[in-house]
């Protein structure tokens, strides 16, 4: 076995030993892992209710993970180093690990927190600036070769200098984060070359009504463009109609504000003639008096057809009641809602959380306000993704 084979080991014994981390144990060297993960595995064995199948078969895996290891890395090894090295690796493996990664071809794995090590306190002057990673340096990689759901790029970097942990997938935000006397909940983001960031799962989630409401003002269109032939401008009326309800930029934004501002003159724009029509109550055969909402109401919902309808209401009459009915949508009510809605989505998605944004090579920038510091740049593949102003 080559060292790209004992370094794809590693990284498979990084990802099970985290899962590990998360349950009852605190695995800190090799020999420990193994000696333990035996007696947990032989007790389940016996008593298999006290533990959840997932457990055992991750111990499982994780102890012939680590014999395999051992036995390719004692192959590797020159005779005469092989018992020393083995044995010093037993001993220090998880606290040294990383400072040999360099030297066998290994990836880092992540072990746990060393009582009473120096850690970066925060201050509010540490706050809307950019802290490079040199100067709190540690041997925690910005990427880690293995991925980790629910952890992203430079969380467990971050977190060493903290003195914190990365909370993982169950858990609604990444990491515990203390300013001097605050202590809040820490959402680490990853900017990319253009200081942007996507939300995730929880900003599809915000996003699909709206996106819901898009989908229905463009059926809307459709329907009024083609009963009210030669209204709208034809070029817009295309690009809203081809345009998809997950692909929201500043552009696409723009047209869509335009096309109901313009519907929104149209149905707000016919004055109510205050016509009164002559009627008889369904329910009492009496003679009443309506206004023509009131009517063409009554008319469409004992399914009369259209034409008869604008015979007895009349064209002006009918067109404005047709036009109310068809136009009836919150964006057409108001132009400014769709936006004003997207604008407000960083307040309501990071409400009670301190944003720190992470880069590979600028270090860590942890956000006092998220109003001020972030914006929303555009919806891609349903999903909002945002500008920080850093």
């Amino acid at each position: 076995m080559d060292n790209n084979a004992i370094a794809k080991k590693k990284q498979r014994i990084n990802s099970i030993n985290m899962e590990l981390k998360r349950g009852s144990y605190n695995f800190t060297r090799k020999n420990e892992n193994m000696k333990m993960l035996a007696k947990k595995i032989e007790a389940y064995t016996k008593n298999p209710l006290e533990s959840r199948g997932f457990m055992r078969e991750r111990g499982a895996k994780t102890l012939r993970l680590y014999e395999e290891l051992e036995k390719a890395s004692s192959a590797l090894r020159p005779p005469n180093a092989a018992a020393a090295s083995g044995a010093n690796g037993a001993a220090n493996g998880a606290a040294n690990g990383a400072a040999n990664s360099a030297a066998n071809g290994a990836v880092w794995v992540p072990k746990a927190m060393v009582p009473n090590a120096p850690k970066k306190v925060l201050t509010a002057a540490d706050l809307d600036r950019w802290i490079p990673w040199s100067d709190y340096p540690n041997d925690v990689p910005f990427k880690l070769e293995v991925k980790e759901s629910g952890i992203g790029n430079g969380e467990y970097k971050l977190a060493e200098i903290l003195g914190t942990k990365p909370l993982g997938q169950n858990v609604s935000y990444d990491l515990d984060l203390c300013i001097e006397a605050l202590c809040s909940r820490g959402e680490v983001k990853e900017l990319d070359s253009a200081n942007s960031f996507r939300s995730g799962v929880k900003g599809a989630d915000l996003y699909r009504p709206i996106k819901y409401k898009i989908s229905d003002l463009q059926k809307i269109i459709q329907k009024f463009n083609e009963d009210f032939t030669g209204t709208l401008n034809p070029d817009l009326t295309e690009v809203i109609l081809s345009m998809s309800p997950g692909e929201i930029g500043a552009g696409n934004l723009a047209n869509i504000t335009m096309i109901c501002r313009v519907l929104h003159d149209i149905k707000f724009g016919k004055v109510n003639s205050k016509r009164i029509y002559d009627i008889f109550d369904i329910l009492t055969g009496k003679p009443k008096k309506v206004h023509s909402n009131v009517l063409y109401k009554m008319l469409i919902a004992e399914g009369r057809p259209l034409n008869e309808i604008k015979k007895v209401l009349g064209d002006e009459e009918f067109n404005k009641e047709r036009i109310n009915e068809l136009l009836d949508h919150p964006y057409i009510n108001d132009p400014l809602e769709l936006k004003n809605t997207l604008d407000a989505f960083p307040s309501i998605l990071f409400n009670g959380l301190t944003l720190v944004f992470v880069h590979e090579t600028k270090g860590f920038y942890i956000v006092s306000n998220t109003a001020s510091s972030v914006k929303l740049n555009r919806i891609t593949q349903d999903k909002p993704r945002f500008k920080a102003a850093v």
